[in-house]
């Protein structure tokens, strides 16, 4: 059974809010009707999703429902929803992370955010040390290195020496750099369409448009590569 009231200004079906019909303004408060769910009026009130617009003849008897168009969606928060997306699927490629050979070995290095808040501590602690202060992070001196301890995805904490430990670093910095700087891009060129399924299409593989992806270029190669957009300096 569907009900369909007016008290004063609020309409409501089975208790859903439907002050969009604007057409039962006309009838007086407490009018009531009571459709059978099984009858056609009931049908297209269900199949509509109560997405509907209603039809009354001259008494104010509901004699018919029409499909309502559902809104058209608000164009920056549909930029809003896109970028926040891109952002989501970003930092998850981030923290994938990277493979790096160790001694003839593959290892995986995740990037969450405690792991690069790690990896830099250390990087950091290595500094230090290289600058004669002692260890806060358990860094040691052997055979003439530096050896940095940790562990890679699945491995138990051992040392690495101190060149490969800059290396991963900069390897974390370039991961990083690569997909933060395509991140910000992305959302610049979201903002920029006007075409709701234009935007729906976009994900963090999609190519942008040259200018983009030139200018990830020239910030990821160091200037080698690429070209600044319009605007932007060094």
């Amino acid at each position: 059974m569907i009900v369909i009231t007016k008290e004063t200004t609020v309409y409501t079906i089975n208790g859903i809010d439907i002050n969009e019909w604007l057409a039962m303004e006309k009838l007086p408060d407490g009018v009531k009707w009571v459709l059978d769910e099984d009858s056609e009026l009931g049908k297209k009130i269900i199949d509509a999703n109560f997405l509907i617009d209603p039809i009354f003849d001259d008494s104010g008897e509901l004699i018919a429902v029409m499909p309502k168009a559902p809104p058209e969606p608000d164009l920056l928060e549909v930029r809003k929803a896109k970028n926040d997306e891109i952002s989501i699927s970003g930092k998850k490629v981030i923290e994938r992370g990277f493979d790096y050979d160790l001694n003839g070995k593959t290892i995986h290095f995740s990037l969450t955010d405690q792991d690069q808040s790690n990896i830099t501590g250390l990087y950091n602690d290595l500094l230090m040390v290289k600058q004669g202060l002692p260890s806060m992070a358990g860094i040691i001196q052997k055979e003439g290195d530096l050896l940095v301890p940790y562990h890679d995805d699945g491995g138990i904490c051992k040392y690495f020496p101190s060149l490969d430990w800059i290396q991963i670093t900069a390897r974390m910095g370039a991961v990083r750099l690569y997909n933060t700087t395509k991140m910000n891009l992305m959302h610049r060129w979201v903002d920029t369409l006007t075409d709701i399924a234009e935007i729906n299409s976009v994900n963090f593989d999609t190519a942008m448009p040259e200018k983009y992806e030139n200018h990830l270029k020239y910030i990821t190669s160091g200037g080698v590569q690429g070209q600044l957009m319009d605007g932007d300096s060094v």
